[in-house]
C-alpha cells in the first residue's frame, strides 16, 4: 500500500479537530450555495464598475484644474484604495464571523455597499469620492465569510463541486462590472426616458440593487440553523495560526494571484500593443471579444470539470499540474510576438497559438479551487475558519494590488529598453512560475479531513 494512502487513512486525533465533522452523505445544498455565490459576485462586480466612468468623475470634480494629464494619477488612487481597504478589513471580517456568526457579518456586508454606492453615485468632491470608494472595500472585505459557509453546510465530498463555481464568479463579475450601467440614461430603461434623467447625475446609484438584491435575499433564507453556522467557540488566538500548515497554502495562494492578475493586466498590453513593438495590434473591439469570450469558456469550464479532477487526481496533483499550465501562459506571449514579426500580421499560425494559450490558461485556473481547499484544511477547527478565509482575502487583495503595477513597469521597462529583445517581462514572470511551482511541491500529500480524495 502506498504511505500517502496509508497516512490519508490514519486517524486523526482528538487534538486535531478536523475541517468538516464526520457525517453521512446529505444532498448538495444548492439554495444556500446559489445565496453564497451571489454574495461572492459582489467583489469583482464593486471593483470593476467604476472603471468604464471614473475618469469622467474625476474630471466633473474638478481635482484636476482642466489638465486632463493628472487624470490618471486622480483615477489610479480611487481604483486602488478599494482593495487596500479591504485588505485591511478582511481578516477583522472573519473574525468578527467566528464570534458573532456568518450571518449577521454577511448581511451588513450588503448593506454597507449599497449605503457606500449611494455616497459614491452622489459625490460631487474628490475626497468624498475617495472616501465612498475606501467604504465600498471595507464593506467588500466580508466576502471571505462566504467560504466559511460554504464548508460548512456541504458534505465534504462536495466541497469541491461548489468550489468550482468561485472562478466562474470572478469571470462574471468582471464581465458584469465592466459592461453594466456604463451609460445608464443612455435608454429608455423600466422607468421611462424622463425618470431616469435623475440617475444621470449619479450613474453609479443604479448598481445599488445588486447590494440591496443579496441583503433581501439573505434575510429570506429559510435555513436558519444553518445560515447561523456553527456552535461558536472561542477563535484561536492569531499566532496560533500561523502555522506551516497554512503558511504554505497561503504562499501557494499569492503565487497564484500574483500570475493570474499579471496574465490579465498584460494580455490587454501585449494585444493592443503594435506588432514592431512586440505586441499584435488588435483594436480595442477585438480584444474586448477575445477576452469575454474566454471569460465565459473558462466559467463553464471550471464549473464542469473541476470537481471530477480534484476527485480524480487529488487536490495536490491537480494544483501542482495546473499550476505548471502558467508556463504555457507566459510562454505564449513572445511565441506570438515573433510569428507575428516574421509576417508583418496576424495570421492563422498566431491565432492558433492565442487560442491554445487561453485554452490552457482555463487549466492554470483550476490551480485557484484548489489552493482555497488547503487553506480551509488548515483551519485548527471551524471556529477559525472566519480567521483563515480572512487571511487568505488579505493575501489575495495585497498581492493583486501589487500585480498590476509591477507587470505593467516590467512589460513597458522591456520595450523601451530592449532587453532580452523586448521579451523580459516573460522570462522573469516565467522565472516567478517555478518559484511558485516549487513551493507548490510542499502542499501536505493530502488534505487531514473528509475533504481528501475519495
Amino acid at each position: 500500500m502506498d504511505s500517502r494512502d496509508s497516512e490519508a487513512d490514519r486517524p486523526i486525533s482528538a487534538e486535531s479537530e478536523p475541517l468538516v465533522p464526520m457525517r453521512s452523505k446529505k444532498p448538495f445544498p444548492a439554495f444556500q450555495i446559489a445565496i453564497l455565490l451571489l454574495l461572492k459576485l459582489t467583489e469583482p462586480i464593486n471593483s470593476t464598475v467604476i472603471y468604464p466612468f471614473v475618469n469622467q468623475f474625476v474630471r466633473d470634480t474638478g481635482i484636476t484644474r482642466g489638465d486632463e494629464r493628472k487624470t490618471g494619477y486622480y483615477a489610479g488612487v480611487i481604483e486602488s484604495i478599494f482593495f487596500f481597504a479591504e485588505c485591511l478589513s478582511v481578516y477583522h471580517w472573519g473574525r468578527l464571523s467566528d464570534r458573532i456568526g456568518r450571518r449577521p457579518v454577511l448581511l451588513l456586508g450588503p448593506f454597507g455597499l449599497a449605503v457606500a454606492m449611494t455616497s459614491f453615485g452622489l459625490s460631487r468632491n474628490f475626497w468624498m469620492l475617495l472616501i465612498s470608494r475606501c467604504a465600498q472595500g471595507v464593506f467588500n472585505g466580508n466576502v471571505g465569510v462566504a467560504k466559511s459557509m460554504m464548508v460548512e453546510i456541504s458534505d465534504p465530498a462536495d466541497v469541491p463541486i461548489a468550489f468550482g463555481w468561485l472562478p466562474a464568479m470572478w469571470s462574471t463579475g468582471i464581465t458584469l462590472g465592466k459592461n453594466q450601467l456604463v451609460a445608464p440614461t443612455s435608454s429608455n430603461g423600466c422607468f421611462g426616458r424622463k425618470k431616469s434623467e435623475s440617475l444621470r447625475e449619479a450613474p453609479l446609484l443604479a448598481d445599488v440593487g445588486n447590494n440591496v438584491r443579496d441583503y433581501g435575499t439573505l434575510s429570506a433564507s429559510e435555513d436558519e440553523g444553518r445560515i447561523l453556522g456553527p456552535d461558536f467557540a472561542p477563535p484561536p488566538p492569531f499566532r496560533s495560526l500561523l502555522t506551516r500548515s497554512l503558511l504554505i497554502p497561503l504562499a501557494n495562494h499569492g503565487f497564484y494571484c500574483f500570475l493570474d492578475q499579471s496574465h490579465q493586466v498584460l494580455l490587454p498590453l501585449m494585444l493592443s500593443t503594435s506588432i514592431p513593438l512586440g505586441g499584435l495590434g488588435f483594436d480595442s473591439l477585438t480584444i474586448g471579444l477575445i477576452m469575454g469570450t474566454w471569460g465565459i469558456c473558462n466559467a463553464i469550464f471550471q464549473v464542469l470539470a473541476f470537481g471530477r479532477v480534484v476527485r480524480w487526481l487529488g487536490p495536490r496533483r491537480t494544483y501542482i499540474l495546473c499550476f505548471a499550465f502558467f508556463a504555457t501562459t507566459f510562454s505564449g506571449y513572445p511565441l506570438m510576438s515573433i510569428l507575428a514579426k516574421t509576417t508583418g500580421h496576424v495570421n492563422s499560425k498566431v491565432w492558433i497559438v492565442l487560442v491554445a494559450q487561453l485554452s490552457l490558461h482555463c487549466l492554470a485556473c483550476m490551480a485557484y479551487g484548489c489552493a482555497q481547499l488547503f487553506i480551509l484544511d488548515a483551519a485548527p477547527g471551524n471556529a477559525a475558519l472566519g480567521a483563515v478565509n480572512g487571511l487568505s482575502q488579505m493575501m489575495s487583495s495585497v498581492v493583486r494590488t501589487m500585480a498590476p503595477t509591477i507587470a505593467s513597469s516590467l512589460f513597458s521597462i522591456s520595450l523601451q529598453q530592449k532587453i532580452v529583445g523586448g521579451y523580459m517581462v516573460y522570462c522573469v514572470i516565467i522565472g516567478i512560475v517555478l518559484a511558485g511551482w516549487s513551493m507548490s511541491l510542499l502542499l501536505p500529500p493530502t488534505l487531514r479531513g473528509q475533504l481528501k480524495k475519495p
